[in-house]
């Protein structure tokens, strides 16, 4: 299991939800105003916080229990999203804005628990949204960013105070955070908890087949592909559609195993389509690039016995996205140190259309990566 350090500031790519807060009174009410403010004391205000290096917009404050790989342990955290926007004329990091200007505290007792963000290892439900920590913004721009605290219990309240250069303490934010239940993602190769499980049996979690063209699923998992493009660049990771393929072959189909059943990869009408509740629309697989490239990447260099190992480093988190015409995204975790082939996660029925002696070597979970899954629902939708 791979082990995760949410670092002391994380961008984010997905959107944010709005956050209650309310203003606590300032402790130093003849602060110095900021150069933009119109506010009667400096400090937070609707959940904004400026001066004169930038302004920080909190959008979203979330509390997570997960599991701590090393120890078997659950821990808590609360993560608080927004954006930051740099006003100086060069680039600058929101982590080092945040850390220099923003102090954390749970409610009540603040006080006495000011909240560190370092050295939280877990199963972050923000995976998918994570990029490379302390990544800089440019002038004048705004990005998005998660900060993540780690906690010995949950609060429904956190406070958030503001500083001057001189350290001293502006209008705080209060916040309530909302829990948020564990989910997982490829962007950085996360394990998730659950065991993938075969079976020939199609299971609850499946849902109504569509009868698709091929050129629309080609459409679909071109579509597919570009959102996943963009959230691998956010989480300084490649993608590639070229997540499934084989040299030379029997004759029967291809397939994967998932927990709601087999599903139908290539057809080869051995045993053919109808013999399958489940059809692939297409697929991708997350890496992290050999060269470093980051974004969507053609894999498939050099020759077919090459593979992936002229692009694709795996010693590092791979995740391979499988669609199916059920709605459902299917993933399989491997890499760190295991070797990853395009035939990886994938079997192939004999030549008279029977299971056979070359079966999937790794199975397929339902992937718990939300937005990947409302991306899917969102591009079938025209065709429901």
């Amino acid at each position: 299991m791979k082990k995760i350090v949410l670092a002391s500031l994380i961008s984010l790519l997905v959107g944010t939800l709005p956050a209650c807060s309310t203003n606590l009174s300032s402790s130093h009410p003849h602060s110095h105003r900021t150069a933009d403010s119109t506010q009667t004391k400096p400090g937070f205000h609707n959940g904004v916080f400026s001066n004169r290096q930038g302004t920080i917009v909190i959008k979203n404050v979330a509390t997570i229990v997960t599991n701590d790989p090393s120890t078997t342990q659950k821990l808590c955290a609360v993560i608080f999203r927004g954006t930051f926007t740099n006003k100086t004329a060069s680039k600058t990091q929101a982590a080092d804005f945040f850390q220099k200007y923003l102090g954390a505290y749970p409610l009540p007792k603040s006080q006495h628990q000011k909240l560190t963000s370092s050295n939280l290892v877990a199963q972050s439900p923000y995976d998918s949204e994570i990029a490379a920590a302390h990544t800089s913004t440019a002038p004048h721009k705004t990005t998005h960013f998660a900060v993540a605290f780690p906690l010995k219990k949950l609060y429904s309240h956190y406070e958030l105070v503001p500083l001057t250069t001189q350290r001293q303490h502006l209008q705080a934010g209060v916040f309530k955070a909302k829990k948020t239940p564990l989910t997982n993602s490829a962007a950085t190769g996360t394990t998730p908890t659950t065991t993938a499980k075969s079976s020939n049996s199609s299971q609850s979690t499946s849902k109504n087949v569509l009868h698709l063209t091929i050129d629309q699923k080609k459409q679909i998992n071109a579509d597919f592909l570009n959102w996943a493009a963009e959230r691998a660049t956010v989480g300084h990771m490649a993608v590639s559609d070229w997540y499934f393929d084989h040299g030379s072959a029997g004759l029967g189909d291809w397939y994967a195993n998932t927990p709601d059943g087999q599903v139908q990869v290539q057809n080869q009408n051995q045993p053919g389509a109808a013999a399958f509740k489940i059809h692939a629309v297409g697929g991708c697989i997350f890496y992290k690039s050999k060269d470093g490239q980051i974004g969507k990447q053609n894999l498939y260099k050099g020759s077919f016995a090459d593979n992936y190992s002229i692009g694709l480093d795996d010693s590092q988190p791979v995740s391979k996205y499988l669609l199916g015409d059920n709605g459902v995204v299917y993933e399989l975790k491997t890499g760190n140190g295991s070797s990853v082939s395009s035939s990886t996660g994938f079997g192939q029925y004999d030549d008279n259309g029977q299971l056979g002696n070359y079966q999937p070597d790794q199975n397929f979970e339902i992937s718990a990566d939300q937005a990947a899954q409302n991306e899917l629902q969102k591009l079938l939708t025209p065709y429901q």
